[in-house]
């Protein structure tokens, strides 16, 4: 059974390129991405991404970023000879991924020999592996998180030999994590066997775009973008009013604002806005019509809105950005481009 976040993943994959190839951006400048795999590569973590194994070359910037971040085999600790990845596994994990095959030339040695070594442990490697973990289980994109340690790790650390395996097992304390404190605990294993267990602790906040007033603002003025600085920054739970700056222009100010000051969604008059039928930060349903099919999927609002208006909405499961109608309360409309 394929999932909704696969489909829509998709989905926007064909979007981008058919703009692309409505642009003549992939035939005429950048052309498609050229993949080409090295005879031999060694890594440190026991998933492999392309990035890691082959030289990635021309075609657009963000999706020569998103193929190289993609996983493309898994290493056993245990294994001790060169793991081999053929180039047809390759081929397989881009195929799954839904990038057109016209996007990209794949190319190089016909298998890659991997070799998993793992790095010797220090402070800096466990708060990485914590904070790669908590990455992960967070319903945001990294663009939009702010993860700062509330703690230097000051434990001692258990010697590891060259010739030893070392596995870093992270699971946060409690089971649903989300913003403010969070303790993430990290078990380390050499050869199988758990030497050490100690927590990592971060404070977790939302980075947003904030408006700032360039300039003293009377109550009753009509705001316009020259009135306006934007800056995105990490906000705390009792900043989250605080209004995009796309959603003020044209809005008039209930109160005098001084210079500097962040503008708050409350410090608007929204009267004549509308009702919003979705809200910042909400959970939404997600409708993408795939020719005669609907595939549906869970999403966060990134901003509200009316119904008719063009909002940005994340995906839950792929936590991909796009955009969609508001068509009714906490339900948005997404054009796949797919006829």
């Amino acid at each position: 059974m394929i999932r909704a976040s696969i489909l829509i993943d998709a989905a926007l994959i064909a979007i981008f390129a058919i703009a692309m190839e409505r642009t003549g951006v992939a035939q005429d400048v950048q052309g498609p991405v050229s993949v080409t795999l090295r005879d031999k590569a060694v890594v440190t973590k026991s998933f492999v991404r392309l990035g890691e194994i082959a030289e990635l070359e021309g075609g657009p910037e963000i999706l020569r970023k998103r193929m190289a971040d993609l996983d493309v085999d898994e290493i056993s600790s245990s294994e001790n000879q060169a793991h081999i990845c053929p180039q047809a596994q390759v081929q397989f994990r881009l195929r799954l991924a839904a990038i057109p095959p016209e996007l990209f030339v794949l190319g190089g040695a016909r298998e890659v020999a991997i070799v998993l070594r793992p790095q010797l442990l220090s402070p800096a490697k466990i708060e990485d592996a914590a904070r790669e973990d908590l990455y992960r289980r967070l319903p945001w994109i990294r663009d939009d998180l702010s993860l700062r340690l509330l703690r230097p790790i000051s434990v001692t650390l258990p010697a590891i030999a060259e010739d030893e395996s070392v596995t870093l097992e992270v699971e946060p304390n409690r089971p649903n994590v989300a913003l403010g404190h969070v303790q993430m605990n990290v078990a380390i294993r050499v050869n199988g066997e758990q030497r050490l267990s100690l927590p990592v602790f971060f404070n977790v906040q939302l980075v947003q775009e904030v408006a700032i007033c360039r300039r003293s603002i009377a109550a009753g003025e009509v705001l316009m973008e020259g009135d306006l600085i934007r800056q995105r920054r990490p906000i705390s739970a009792n900043e989250a009013q605080m209004a995009r700056p796309d959603s003020l222009i044209g809005k008039r100010n209930r109160r005098t604002m001084p210079t500097g000051q962040v503008v708050a969604a409350t410090d608007m008059d929204q009267a004549s806005s509308g009702t919003l039928l979705v809200q910042p930060h909400q959970s939404v349903r997600m409708t993408v019509h795939l020719g005669p099919m609907d595939v549906v999927a869970i999403g966060e609002a990134i901003e509200g809105g009316p119904e008719g208006k063009l909002i940005r909405v994340r995906n839950i499961d792929t936590k991909a950005i796009v955009t969609g109608r508001v068509t009714g309360p906490r339900t948005v409309e997404v054009d796949a481009g797919i006829r």
